[in-house]
């Protein structure tokens, strides 16, 4: 029998989907054309706001995963053994899939690298630091119990550090300040730790008082600045440098991720949906993993074919939302049916 799911935790998880959907679509990248782009700032903005879905997705990960008290045979045997299958089997049939569209010969060996190397399919990164974390899990599950108010604010102003005024720095010097490579903070700095540290801390540790307007009104506001330095600083590197990146696009995050978790935990503990949306909610979020691992196949065989045929007529940014509503839609059908294995419904 599933665990009893947690509402605001399901919504969540739907909304990092749908912009992880998005980041890999061409209304993501528009800020980033070479050519004079109408409301590129726009676009850009669009673009640094997305970026919170993989960290409020770890963050839903640690909230749910941290607290769980299992023997290091058990995380093993079910969840370390449930994503090496996801992976092999993944990475095979896209695999395929590219050998079919290239007319190309299968081959074990160069198989067998690019799965382990990750370069099957660039999408599935988040399957090998996913990995990495369940493998630290015994670890991270003694921080997180350990978790005080100090530790958490510590922990995020020693990443706001290096991922957020580092960079400012970096730019406004024009790449003359840089930190020695020997100082780092490799357990703190890795996503993969930091985020699902701090779900856990704002899902049990947090006092619930926390929970208020004004709170929230501080982190949207962070957040609006945020994305706004974020901006401000892609666009004007690249008037600068004759040409537009990516290298910005996560100083800020971390606050936007916070502002999604606080947000949408006030709003589902404020107004109770019905039972009838509640359990659409829960469907669609048991859904979201599997809509991850199949939406890099629905989009090489039928993105191309919706994207530049069937909305060509309408704007990139426009169509680039569609999509992403179609692929959760069919990919999310797909893995609901896959679901009704029991087998199946263990691994997605």
């Amino acid at each position: 029998m599933e665990n009893k799911r947690i509402v605001y935790l399901d919504f969540m998880k739907i909304f990092a989907m749908f912009f992880v959907i998005f980041n890999h679509t061409s209304g993501y990248h528009l800020g980033l054309m070479q050519e004079d782009v109408e409301y590129r700032t726009i676009y850009l903005a669009i673009m640094m706001f997305t970026r919170f879905n993989v960290p409020l997705f770890l963050m839903v990960s640690g909230a749910l995963l941290l607290g769980k008290q299992e023997e290091i045979t058990v995380i093993l045997k079910k969840r370390f053994s449930r994503f090496i299958i996801v992976i092999t089997f993944l990475n095979l049939l896209q695999y395929t899939v590219t050998c079919y569209q290239n007319k190309a010969d299968f081959n074990i060996r160069e198989y067998f690298s690019g799965m382990l190397s990750g370069s099957i399919e660039g999408s599935y990164w988040f399957l090998y630091g996913f990995l990495s974390m369940i493998i630290m899990l015994p670890f991270l599950r003694i921080i997180a119990t350990k978790m005080t108010k100090v530790l958490a604010i510590y922990s995020i102003c020693i990443y706001c550090l290096f991922v957020t005024i580092v960079p400012i720095l970096r730019f406004l010097s024009k790449g003359t300040i840089s930190l020695s490579s020997d100082f780092s903070v490799p357990i703190i700095m890795s996503k993969f730790v930091f985020y699902p540290l701090l779900g856990y801390y704002f899902e049990h540790k947090i006092e619930h008082k926390f929970y208020n307007l004004k709170n929230l009104l501080l982190l949207m506001v962070g957040a609006v600045l945020g994305i706004t330095i974020e901006v401000s600083i892609t666009y004007f590197e690249g008037i600068r440098n004759g040409g537009f990146n990516q290298n910005y696009v996560q100083v800020f995050d971390y606050i936007i991720a916070f502002t999604m978790f606080v947000g949408s935990k006030m709003l589902f503990e404020k107004y109770h949906a019905s039972e009838k949306v509640e359990k659409i909610i829960t469907n669609v979020g048991a859904v979201t993993f599997g809509v991850y691992l199949l939406d890099p196949l629905f989009r090489k065989a039928f993105g191309g074919i919706i994207m530049n045929q069937i909305l060509a007529c309408i704007p990139p940014i426009i169509s680039s939302f569609i999509y992403c509503i179609i692929s959760m839609i069919v990919c999310g059908s797909i893995v609901f049916i896959l679901r009704k294995n029991k087998m199946i419904r263990k691994i997605i």
